[in-house]
């Protein structure tokens, strides 16, 4: 940093940093383990507080599809272990960033509902 201004170099390091996330090489597919991509997708820093938003996340992918409850926790559970084997790549992450973006609002005033529901009985 020189004189109150960043350079192109020390920006791009800060940007990096604060994103935990680098965009691959062309050509090149980068992979992040299962516990560092739910974090990355959630926006969280603990594992253990990302692991329930992460888990109804994926199981609101099923809730279209008339299925019954157990059935789509099977099939998020299933989907949840193959992210455990095989990990994320930069464009799933990416993908399931966005989704989890558009999701999470809608969550919070789901949830916020069934607050106030409880609270009214």
């Amino acid at each position: 940093m020189t004189a109150g201004r960043w350079t192109a170099e020390a920006l791009e390091k800060a940007i990096g940093a604060k994103l935990r996330i680098a965009r691959p090489q062309t050509g090149a597919a980068q992979h992040y383990a299962f516990d560092q991509g739910v974090r990355l997708i959630t926006g969280e820093k603990v594992l253990v507080r990302a692991m329930p938003l992460f888990r109804r996340f994926v199981r609101s992918r099923f809730e279209p599809e008339k299925i019954s409850d157990d059935e789509k926790e099977k099939k998020a559970e299933s989907k949840i272990a193959q992210y455990q084997k095989n990990g994320f790549d930069y464009w799933r992450i990416e993908l399931e960033r966005d989704a989890f973006a558009k999701w999470k609002p809608g969550e919070k005033s789901r949830k916020a509902k069934q607050s106030r529901a409880a609270r009214k009985k």
